[in-house]
């Protein structure tokens, strides 16, 4: 019997891992099953006793069906997150896989537990838009550099925020308070703290947590396919959490409408991170307005066309 690399500790998890990066026509392979709702790379465990190359070897024909050789070794991978109330700690080779010039595969994998999977061929322009891991591929790969490089990340999971986060919530907004308009009073920030928990009743409010720690909220409304809020505690800002929250919100909006956010005017100094995410995203300049006396800017993510 093989064994991979890897142990459960408690409430800890290790997991040594490699993985191929395998791209054909200008699009990247990913596996996906029918339990999970994201894609991941096609890879897994190295067995105790073999390198981390004849592991993606094995891994790739495992669940393409198809033998690719190996390039380089491209990324050393860190990757830090929680699941199933587990602390993870993953370690990935990743490889770059030769070219075969055909998107055909043999594929008949199953994950560990025997779930079908399924390989999907993923455009390398849409990757920023598709729930994949590793997020970092998209571009990594529009910029691929020689040589190795090693990446160290904390996966970001977006959660429908419930009444019991609401003391580390209102511990968040109290910190960032000064970048919203109409909460610098006690009041205001109680009238904010009822709304919080109108907006978790109809799972219209979204977190991100770090162990009990809520470090980033988003409220939107449906009704008005809005944005209402969105705020990231200041130290764990550029970490991609506003990114990944911005992502969630829009994915549970109407797309086929226009999608609206206000936000700071241009050249007031705290409008260069929000406009800058927003501009990412797509949206552009709307209406000028104020908000409890404060000069803001609409801004406006244009409804898809229907053909």
């Amino acid at each position: 019997m093989e064994y991979d690399c890897g142990f459960t500790k408690d409430d800890r998890w290790f997991r040594y891992r490699a993985a191929g990066i395998i791209v054909e026509d200008g699009c990247v392979l990913f596996a996906g099953n029918d339990v999970d709702d994201y894609l991941y790379s096609v890879g897994g465990g190295v067995h105790v006793g073999e390198t981390a190359e004849e592991a993606v070897v094995r891994e790739v024909f495992e669940e393409t069906g198809v033998r690719y050789e190996v390039d380089r070794l491209a990324f050393l991978h860190e990757n830090f997150f929680e699941d199933s109330g587990l602390h993870c700690h993953e370690l990935t080779f990743y490889f770059l896989m030769k070219p075969r010039g055909t998107r055909e595969l043999q594929s008949h994998s199953t994950t560990s537990g025997g779930v079908p999977e399924h390989m999907h061929w993923i455009p390398l322009e849409q990757l920023g838009s598709q729930k994949a891991y590793p997020t970092f591929l998209g571009e990594k790969l529009k910029h691929l550099q020689p040589g190795i490089e090693h990446i160290v990340t904390h996966e970001i999971t977006v959660k429908l925020g419930v009444p019991a986060d609401m003391e580390s919530w209102m511990s968040l907004v109290r910190r960032v308070r000064g970048n919203f308009p109409g909460l610098e009073m006690e009041e205001g920030l109680e009238d904010h703290r009822k709304a919080v928990l109108r907006f978790m009743e109809d799972q219209r409010a979204l977190c991100v947590k770090l162990g009990d720690t809520v470090v980033g909220v988003l409220l939107f409304s449906r009704k008005h396919n809005r944005i209402c809020c969105l705020a990231v505690a200041q130290e764990y800002r550029r970490r991609g959490i506003g990114s990944a929250l911005l992502k969630e919100a829009l994915n549970r909006l109407d797309r086929n409408r226009d999608i609206t956010v206000t936000t700071f005017r241009t050249g007031d100094e705290k409008a260069a991170a929000p406009r800058g995410l927003y501009s990412r995203f797509g949206f552009a300049e709307g209406k000028l307005g104020e908000e409890f006396g404060y000069p803001v800017q609409e801004m406006v993510l244009p409804g898809k066309t229907l053909q």
